[in-house]
């Protein structure tokens, strides 16, 4: 699977250091905005202006829950699930994230915590030191050169976890979105009870490759294009979003994304500094 969880193997290297956490979000923002407050939209029927309107409605909305499932048609079954709660009206999203992985093995349980681009990560079952299960990670921390070998593994946590916040904040769905073509008509349609209209595009990946590494490798692998569906209410929110992509040996990969209890409130808190591993140099 995508996520590493031998982390643990290489505690001994962890330097621990101060670092600053806290039992809340951080910041306080302005409070969420129900979906039932916002006004209506009218929805374009073009991938780029569509963007264009969702995007300043997720950001109005201010907060989110979302259930993101990722698999792959494998003999090993593979599959992913995230929720999440999450913020969108900082810069950069800020979320808590439960992530389960699956394959022949034993699933595997990681928490994530995002927020400031600082990532605070635990695997269940995992110490990155003595009586500290979570392992504190930013861009800067992976600058250290001490880090050497180890800076690759650390490097790869940070950029899946990233990668998972994409997916459940819309950002990786609405990136196909505006790169796409529709291939039939909007439709109407029906999400958990709530009108909506729906859209069918396709994506090149190599449309996408400069956004995400792993889009130019699926292209240079043979995998032409990804297709899609999303479905938005009235209020220029997207209640689902899911992608198909098939390989040249038949293998199917999807993945599913739903979004709801937009504006409704979130709890993100950082983990306590005492459980709290740290690189530093």
């Amino acid at each position: 699977m995508r996520r590493l969880t031998a982390i643990g193997t290489i505690g001994a290297f962890i330097i621990l250091g101060s670092v600053a956490c806290s039992d809340d979000e951080g910041p306080r923002r302005e409070p969420a905005v129900p979906a039932a407050a916002l006004k209506q939209v009218t929805l374009p029927d073009q991938p780029v202006a569509l963007v264009d309107v969702i995007s300043r409605q997720v950001k109005s909305a201010r907060t989110l829950h979302a259930h993101v499932v990722i698999s792959a048609a494998t003999s090993q079954k593979e599959q992913e699930k995230v929720t999440a709660q999450v913020r969108t009206d900082a810069p950069s999203p800020t979320a808590q994230m439960t992530i389960i992985e699956s394959d022949k093995a034993k699933p595997t349980t990681t928490e994530a915590v995002v927020t400031d681009g600082v990532i605070y990560t635990r695997v269940d079952g995992v110490e990155q030191a003595p009586g500290k299960p979570w392992i504190r990670l930013s861009r800067q921390d992976l600058s250290n050169p001490q880090l050497g070998p180890f800076a690759r593994v650390f490097s790869t946590i940070y950029n899946e976890t990233e990668k998972s916040l994409r997916e459940v904040s819309a950002d990786t769905g609405l990136a196909l979105v505006r790169n796409g073509t529709l291939t039939r008509p909007v439709g109407t349609d029906a999400v958990n009870g709530v009108q909506v209209q729906h859209y069918t595009g396709t994506t090149k990946t190599a449309a996408m490759a400069a956004a995400d590494p792993s889009f130019d490798q699926m292209a240079k692998a043979g995998l032409p294009e990804v297709s899609w569906q999303l479905w938005v209410d009235d209020k220029g929110l997207p209640r689902k979003f899911e992608a198909t992509l098939l390989s040249p040996a038949g293998v199917k990969a999807t993945h599913t994304a739903s979004y709801e209890r937009w504006g409704e409130p979130v709890l993100i808190k950082t983990p306590p500094a005492t459980q709290v591993a740290t690189l530093s140099g």
